[in-house]
């Protein structure tokens, strides 16, 4: 059977975008993959120098009183009397106290190691979160390799239409020629029925192409919202991981400080208990070559006045090795107080410690709302997505209630004189597809508007107005806060 040729429809082809679109959803992601979850940054060397140099300082009055310990050790043994005694025994009970305060350090230090496991566990949760949306983004890849699939077979569909179109102009000619002869009258009828078959079947190819091209350009659009949206999440995710980081990493500097003060202090108290026991045991020598003296006097006291007088030079220098021993016993009392004022410097870095821990569940919730949120909007864009394909060929009227009550909702929770209050009673009639008089009772519409012509429809324009206004809905919502 021969073929002809009859009129073709010029239908434009439009310019391809997905392949742009691809390659910038390529390159974000290897963005996102570049990004380092544990930066080491100039400012933690610094911290680290600064708590290496503040412990050297703090080594050199250690030192110090070390040399001070080894230099009343080495002293001879004096003898001493039972009137120093109280002042030992009041030494002891500050060390007691000392002890205790050190105890309740030790206990505190084992509760910040506790809340630090605490924190490395909710940075890992915030890990996790941030390779979900790696995933996430993954996928909006294959999404996009299969729109890029969409546009080649569109491009066929093209190509196909454009071959029917030239066949239908070469019918057209060969009918022409045909009709002059009046005797091929049935050929013409059979041609012209192939001729308006074939016009059919380029209206509905046109068609099929228009409706593909309009859905094409809708899911593009709709991809590059949530890629914003998600690139965004991305970012806060990161900076709050890194703010936590650092967090964690002066509190394990502010942990370490502390035990290595403990232990110091720990070593201090163990050296002038060992003081204590030896200026004991020196008292007690001193009490019984006393009785001894005492007994030889009243032994000798017949003798003679020279033995006399020799032993009182005698009792006059254990006099004198008495009083040196009680300046030792003043200066050990001057070291426990330093030792208390130590303490209470240390009392007062951990209030500081307290107050970030306040700080550390303030930011806690603070992630918890912004997942809160962003689990929210997620449930919206999908649920919007997924109204906006059931409804794509305009036949399909159902409205999803969990939608429209949060819309009611927000709605009466705007103030009154609140521009967020009309956009969103604006959304509510583009949801609803209110006409123009409903419009009017609803406030959005005044009179004088509702005079002008009638406005002409451009491809179903209350769906069109549903989706602008409920996409800039979404993202003021989101930036707001």
């Amino acid at each position: 059977m021969t073929k002809h040729k009859k009129k073709s429809h010029n239908i434009p082809h439009p310019p391809s975008e997905s392949d742009d679109i691809v390659d910038h959803i390529n390159t974000t992601h290897e963005d996102v993959e570049a990004i380092p979850t544990d930066p080491i940054t100039p400012v933690e060397v610094e911290v680290e120098a600064e708590v290496e140099e503040e412990g050297a300082t703090r080594a050199e009055p250690e030192a110090e009183d070390e040399e001070e310990v080894q230099v009343v050790a080495n002293e001879p043994r004096e003898e001493l009397i039972e009137d120093s005694k109280p002042i030992e025994h009041n030494n002891g009970y500050d060390i007691a106290e000392l002890q205790a305060q050190i105890s309740s350090l030790t206990l505190n230090t084992t509760d910040l190691t506790e809340q630090l496991r605490q924190t490395e566990i909710e940075r890992d949760e915030i890990q996790q979160s941030y390779d979900n949306l790696l995933s996430r983004i993954s996928s909006m890849k294959t999404i996009f390799s299969k729109m890029k699939q969409s546009e080649i077979e569109l491009d066929e569909k093209t190509e196909l239409v454009e071959q029917l179109s030239a066949e239908n102009e070469s019918l057209k000619l060969q009918v022409e020629e045909l009709s002059k002869n009046a005797q091929q009258a049935e050929i013409v009828a059979e041609l012209q029925e192939q001729n308006t078959d074939l016009n059919n079947e380029c209206e509905r190819l046109s068609d099929s192409l228009t409706k593909s091209r309009r859905e094409y350009h809708a899911t593009i659009e709709e991809l590059q919202d949530e890629k914003y949206n998600l690139e965004n999440q991305n970012s806060k995710l990161s900076k709050k991981i890194n703010e936590l980081n650092s967090e964690l990493n002066d509190l394990k500097i502010i942990e370490s400080e502390i035990n290595v003060e403990n232990k110091t202090y720990i070593t201090t108290i163990d050296e002038l208990k060992e003081k204590l026991e030896l200026k004991d045991n020196e008292l007690q020598e001193a009490n019984n070559t006393i009785d001894k003296l005492n007994s030889v006097i009243s032994e000798t006291q017949t003798s003679s006045k020279d033995t006399i007088s020799s032993l009182q030079q005698e009792i006059e220098t254990l006099n004198t090795k008495i009083s040196d021993q009680s300046t030792l016993n003043n200066t050990l009392a001057s070291e426990i107080s330093t030792k208390d004022q130590q303490l209470a410097e240390l009392q007062q870095e951990i209030k500081q410690i307290d107050e970030l821990k306040v700080e550390i569940n303030n930011k806690q919730l603070v992630i918890g709302k912004l997942r809160h949120e962003a689990i929210i909007l997620n449930e919206h864009l999908t649920k919007a997505l997924t109204m906006l394909k059931q409804g794509g060929d305009g036949t399909n009227k159902s409205i999803d209630r969990e939608l429209i009550s949060n819309v009611i909702i927000s709605f009466l929770q705007f103030p009154r004189g609140d521009t967020k209050k009309f956009e969103a009673l604006q959304l509510i009639s583009a949801l609803l597809e209110w006409d123009q008089s409903q419009k009017i009772a609803a406030g959005l519409q005044n009179t004088s508007n509702s005079k002008g012509g009638p406005q002409s429809d451009n491809g179903n324009p209350s769906k069109q107005s549903f989706v602008s206004l409920w996409t800039d809905y979404l993202e003021r919502e989101s930036s707001s806060k």
